[in-house]
C-alpha cells in the first residue's frame, strides 16, 4: 500500500454508506484474461447501490492493509491536529509490521500530549489483538481451471474469514461449474447455494428482481484497482454465441454452456462499454464454436456494422479522463485510493513519455508541483480537480494519436470442420487478426489443409492453430501436425504460427493439477515439449528451418530430442559446441540392449538415479540427466 495521506485514504465514506458491501476476489493465479464474471456482477452491485472493492493479490497484503487502514481510522477518529499525518502513516505501518519498540516511541512523539495513551491503546491492540473484521456482506469468488485448485482453495479460505455471515459467500465460475462436489467436500459451502453452477443467465439467482447478470454490460473499471496487468484487456472482450455444437469427449464447453446459441448481439453493448470505459482497439470473441453457427453471416455484418472494417483504425482515447471520470464516480475510498494512484504514476510518467520539449516538459511538471501533485503522499482529490482543465490541455496536445489498425480476433479457435468458401469469403471482409484455426487431430489433416488454403485464396495470410496434445494421440502425431503447418508455411508463403495446448483434464481426480499424462505420452516427453515452448513462449513460428532446430527434422530426430538431457534441450548450442550433445548420443547408442531398457524406463519417468547394481556405461551415462547448468550470463 502506498504512502497516501491519511485524510484522503481512509475517509469513513464507505462505512458509513447505506447499500452492501461487496468484495469481488478472483484467486492469485496467472491469467490473460480479465474476469468477465466479477465484471459484470461488478456492474450489477452497483447497479443496486452496493459499495464493490475488487482484490486480486497476496492475501497477507489484504490483511495486512485492512489492520492499518482500521488502525488509522480510529487515531483519524480521535481529531487531533497533525501536520506530519504521512509520516504519522509511515510510522504506524512500521509498527504494525516489525512491532519495533523505538517506532513506538516516535510515532507517540508525533501525538499531541492530551492524545497519548489514547492512541497508545489503539496501537498496542492492533500490533498484538486484532483479528480481521467480517465487514463484508457478500464476497464472490471466481474460479477458472480446476488445475488452479489450491490457489483457489487458499482464495476460499481467505473469503471464509472476512465474510459476516457464510451465507454471503459464492463461488462460481469453470471450475466451480465442472467440479462443484469436489469444492463442496473440501470447502464445506453447498452447491445451489454457496456454488453456482453454470451461468448467471436467468432473473433472480441471486435477488428478488429481474435483472439477467450474464447480459450486463462488464464494469472495466475495477481493473484499475488492482496491480496486475492482464495481457487482454486492451479488446473488447465478449461473446456473440455461447456454448458450441459439438461434444468432443475433452472439452468441458458442453457442460459449461450446454445451450447453444446462435447469435448475441452485441452492438449496444460495446457502445456503452465505449462510452463508460473509453474505445477499445480490438474485438476479442471468446466464442467457442462461432462458425457453426447457421447465423454467422449475420454475426459478420454486425461486426461490420460496428465499425470493425477491413480499413478500420483507432485512436487511443484520453486515459486521464476516463482516471478521473471513474474517480469522480467511484462509491468507496479505497477505489477512490487506487484511482488515484493510477492518475498519479499516469501524469509523473506522461511527461517523459510524451513531451519531447524540455521547456514545456518544466512547465507541466511545474503546474503538478504547484498543487502537489508531484508526490504520492500530497496528491489529492481537490488539488486534481481544481487543476483538471489545466492538466488536461498538455494530455490533449501530447497524448498519442497515432491511427492503428483494428482487429478482430476469434480467440478460442475456429473449427476448421465448418470452413468452406463462403464462410471464409465472410471472414475476409473483418479485419481478422490472426486467423486462429484448430488443429487438435491428426485425421482433420485434410480439413485444416482446405482451411489455410482457403485462407491464403482470400488473403487471409497470418495464421495461428491451437494443437492438443497429450490426450488420445500418440507423440509423433504433434510432430506431423508441425510439419504440415511448416509445409503450408513455405509452400504458401505465409505466416503460420502453432499453439501446442497440453491437454489437462477439466473434471476427475486428475483435474487438479497438472501432472496428468495422457496414455501414449510419458513424464519426460511432456517435460521436453514444455521446455521447448518455455523457450518460444508456447508460440511456434513454423518455418522449416525453425521446426527442424526445434522438433527435428524427422520422427526419430524428434524423439531422440525429447530423450535428451534437460538442459540439452534448453540449451541446445551451447552443448552441440561443448561436444556434450555427441557424447551423449554416442554413449546411448553404446548401451547393452539391458542398460537400454534401464535406461528408457528411468528416463521416460524422469528418475534418474543410480543404483551400485548398474554397469559402469550406464552409471556414466544416467551423469548426462544429473547435472543442473545455468549459464554464466
Amino acid at each position: 500500500m502506498k504512502n497516501l495521506p491519511l485524510n484522503l485514504k481512509y475517509s469513513d465514506s464507505s462505512r458509513n454508506k447505506t447499500g452492501r458491501q461487496i468484495l469481488l476476489v478472483e484467486p492469485n493465479y496467472r491469467n490473460k484474461y480479465p474476469p468477465l464474471g466479477l465484471m459484470k456482477l461488478s456492474a450489477y452491485h452497483k447497479q443496486l447501490g452496493d459499495t464493490v472493492i475488487f482484490f486480486k493479490g497476496q492475501y497477507s497484503d489484504y490483511l495486512f492493509n485492512e489492520k492499518l487502514e482500521s488502525c488509522l481510522y480510529k487515531i483519524k477518529l480521535q481529531h487531533f491536529e497533525l501536520k506530519k499525518l504521512s509520516q504519522l502513516e509511515n510510522l504506524v505501518r512500521d509498527y504494525l509490521k516489525y512491532r519495533h519498540q523505538t517506532t513506538l516511541q516516535e510515532v507517540l512523539e508525533l501525538v499531541p500530549s492530551g492524545y497519548f495513551h489514547t492512541v497508545k491503546h489503539i496501537l498496542l491492540y492492533y500490533a498484538t489483538r486484532y483479528s480481521p473484521e467480517r465487514k463484508w456482506d457478500r464476497i464472490y469468488v471466481t474460479t477458472l481451471f480446476t488445475f488452479y485448485w489450491k490457489q483457489t482453495i487458499v482464495a476460499i479460505e481467505f473469503a471464509k474469514k472476512i465474510v459476516k455471515s457464510i451465507d454471503g459467500l459464492y463461488i462460481g465460475g469453470v471450475a466451480a461449474s465442472l467440479i462443484h462436489e469436489e469444492f463442496a467436500e473440501e470447502t464445506g459451502l453447498v452447491v445451489g447455494k454457496n456454488i453456482i453452477v453454470g451461468l448467471l443467465d436467468k432473473q433472480g439467482i441471486l435477488d428478488d428482481n429481474d435483472i439477467i447478470i450474464d447480459e450486463i454490460t462488464p464494469d472495466y473499471s475495477i481493473l484499475e484497482t488492482v496491480d496486475y496487468h492482464y495481457p487482454l484487456d486492451t479488446g473488447y472482450l465478449t461473446y456473440m454465441t455461447k456454448g458450441c455444437t459439438r461434444k468432443c469427449q475433452f472439452c468441458a464447453v458442453p457442460k459449461l454452456e450446454p445451450v447453444y446459441k446462435q447469435k448475441i448481439s452485441i452492438k449496444k453493448q460495446i457502445k456503452k462499454i465505449a462510452e463508460q470505459h473509453g474505445e477499445h482497439k480490438d474485438l476479442i470473441l471468446m466464442d467457442n464454436n462461432v462458425l457453426g453457427s447457421p447465423r454467422f453471416p449475420e454475426i459478420i455484418k454486425e461486426i461490420l456494422d460496428m465499425g470493425f472494417t477491413k480499413d478500420a483504425q483507432f485512436v487511443e482515447p484520453n486515459r486521464f479522463l476516463i482516471l478521473t471520470n471513474y474517480f469522480l464516480n467511484n462509491d468507496n475510498s479505497y477505489n477512490e485510493y487506487k484511482y488515484l494512484e493510477k492518475l498519479f504514476y499516469f501524469l509523473e510518467d506522461f511527461g517523459y513519455q510524451r513531451i519531447k520539449n524540455d521547456k514545456i516538459r518544466e512547465q507541466y511538471y511545474q503546474l503538478l508541483s504547484e498543487r502537489e501533485l508531484d508526490a504520492l503522499a500530497t496528491f489529492s482529490k481537490e488539488a486534481l480537480l481544481d487543476s483538471k482543465d489545466k492538466i488536461n490541455e498538455f494530455i490533449e496536445k501530447y497524448r498519442n494519436k497515432a491511427r492503428k489498425l483494428r482487429y478482430v480476433d476469434f480467440n478460442q479457435g475456429l473449427d476448421c470442420r465448418y470452413i468452406d468458401e463462403k464462410k471464409m469469403k465472410l471472414l475476409s471482409k473483418i479485419p481478422i487478426r490472426p486467423m486462429r484455426i484448430s488443429f487438435d487431430y491428426l485425421s482433420v489433416k485434410k480439413q485444416f489443409e482446405k482451411a489455410v488454403r482457403l485462407a491464403n485464396k482470400y488473403d487471409i495470410r497470418e495464421l495461428s492453430n491451437y494443437m492438443l496434445y497429450n490426450y488420445k494421440d500418440k507423440p509423433e502425431e504433434l510432430w506431423k501436425r508441425l510439419k504440415i503447418c511448416s509445409d503450408l508455411n513455405k509452400e504458401l508463403e505465409a505466416s503460420i504460427y502453432s499453439f501446442p495446448m497440453k491437454y489437462l483434464p477439466a473434471w476427475g481426480a486428475d483435474s487438479r493439477n497438472r501432472s496428468f499424462v495422457g496414455r501414449h505420452w510419458c513424464p519426460k516427453y511432456l517435460r521436453a515439449i514444455q521446455i521447448i515452448l518455455n523457450v518460444t513462449k508456447g508460440v511456434v513460428a513454423v518455418t522449416p528451418s525453425f521446426v527442424e532446430k526445434a522438433f527435428g527434422k524427422n520422427v526419430d530426430e524428434y524423439f531422440k530430442i525429447l530423450r535428451m538431457p534437460e538442459p540439452y534441450i534448453r540449451y541446445r548450442y551451447h552443448f552441440e559446441e561443448t561436444g556434450d550433445t555427441k557424447k551423449w548420443e554416442e554413449q546411448w547408442q553404446n548401451l547393452t540392449s539391458t542398460d537400454l531398457e534401464k535406461a528408457k524406463s528411468r528416463i521416460y519417468e524422469e528418475q534418474f538415479t543410480v543404483s551400485d547394481s548398474d554397469s559402469k556405461a550406464l552409471v556414466e551415462f544416467m551423469k548426462h540427466y544429473q547435472f543442473n547448468y545455468k549459464p554464466s550470463n
